[in-house]
């Protein structure tokens, strides 16, 4: 039994890692690999609907870690306390900051049609 609970921690644990370093990897060539605004965009979208199960498996590692083993547990967290409060809370702000990001970019796509509709405004204003 003992083998199966650590498969499963070396499961979440991989599986965490591997997936965010696809969403990292995603992240550091977007604004090198698209040439304009929509291609980095859609660059970014891609890992859009994954990233936030790639959290899960952090929360998944951890919790799968105290249910298995809690002396592992105490000590990596007690160890590297301070380490995964600020991984937490890293993720948690990289989250707000692409939420903000695709906010800013709804807001700047409507800028520039409320921008279209009021020179055609002004032009049928002025005929």
């Amino acid at each position: 039994m003992v083998t199966v609970w650590f498969c499963l921690v070396v499961l979440c644990w991989t599986l965490f890692f591997v997936l965010e370093g696809f969403d990292f990897g995603v992240g550091m060539l977007g604004p090198i690999a698209g040439r304009d605004d929509h291609e980095r965009g859609a660059i970014v979208r891609t890992v859009g609907p994954f990233w936030d199960g790639n959290e899960v498996w952090l929360v998944a590692a951890i919790g799968v870690t105290f249910a298995a083993f809690p002396d592992w547990y105490a000590a990596l967290l007690s160890g590297l306390y301070l380490p995964m409060v600020a991984l937490l809370l890293l993720l948690a702000i990289r989250g707000t900051g692409k939420g903000f990001a695709v906010v800013a970019g709804e807001v700047k796509d409507l800028a520039q049609e409320t921008a279209r509709a009021t020179e055609d405004i002004s032009r049928r204003v002025e005929t």
